[in-house]
């Protein structure tokens, strides 16, 4: 399935649906900014959206 969907626009959301395990009703309503990321040297969690 990701190989299928690797050149899709639709393939981070088959990502997201795999690996996370989250139903396609609930992948379909994420946004960037439900999305954060890890950074070391400031020890938090931040949105992608401010990186």
């Amino acid at each position: 399935m990701l190989q299928a969907a690797g050149p899709s626009e639709l393939h981070a959301y088959v990502v997201i649906g795999l690996t996370a395990g989250v139903r396609t009703e609930e992948a379909r309503t994420l946004r960037w900014d439900h999305v954060v990321i890890w950074i070391p040297s400031l020890k938090k969690w931040q949105p992608v959206t401010e990186v």
